[in-house]
């Protein structure tokens, strides 16, 4: 018995992987939320913040309440993405992210995908990366291979921040342009990402 007996196509199984990903990945995100809010900024402080601007409201003349909505919108969409965007890669959950997905769950997917049939040039390369990382803990102490050792870090440096980023944005970005607009917003998180 295969998994093709209990799923007709693949798209189903892909699926339920991607659903499952994204809740994990939202969890995570709570979970990091709750360990970095510190007690100033939890949600007291927001209950403050929205107390303040709903009392400024309420004593703002009618001709300048208009003003005072799209100024505190303003100011609230450019905090927001000035948290999410401009400062992202300062807090330890960007990291732990980005970590998570290039060491984690692209291996995962990438060896998924071979297993049902797509193309397996993703699993390949992460077991070259996998194989010279495994020749630098062992030969990268001796000083007689330096300029191979030098070339494998290199091919590692390369690959994970450069190879593999462009490889998964562009598969993701063509996938996303042919495909159904829910399974396009699940990879759209981690086109964002890269």
């Amino acid at each position: 018995m295969t998994i093709t007996d209990f799923m007709p196509n693949g798209l189903e199984f892909v699926h339920s992987l991607l659903v499952l990903a994204g809740s994990l990945l939202a969890a995570s995100g709570v979970a990091l939320w709750m360990v970095e809010t510190r007690p100033g900024e939890g949600l007291g402080a927001t209950r403050r913040r929205w107390g303040e601007g709903l009392r400024n409201l309420a004593g703002a003349s009618w001709l300048r309440i208009p003003g005072c909505l799209t100024g505190w919108l303003a100011s609230r969409l450019y905090a927001l993405i000035r948290a999410g965007l401009v400062e992202a890669d300062m807090r330890v959950s960007f990291g732990g992210i980005i970590f998570s997905l290039l060491f984690v769950f692209l291996p995962l997917a990438a060896a998924v995908n071979a297993l049902i049939g797509g193309k397996p040039f993703l699993f390949w390369y992460y077991l070259s990366l996998l194989a010279a990382l495994a020749y630098l803990n062992f030969a990268g102490e001796t000083g007689r291979l330096r300029a191979l050792n030098g070339v494998a870090a290199a091919y590692l440096g390369i690959s994970l921040i450069v190879v593999i980023p462009i490889y998964v944005l562009r598969s993701f970005t063509d996938a996303t342009l042919y495909d159904v607009f829910a399974h396009g917003v699940l990879k759209s998180f981690l086109v964002a990402d890269f």
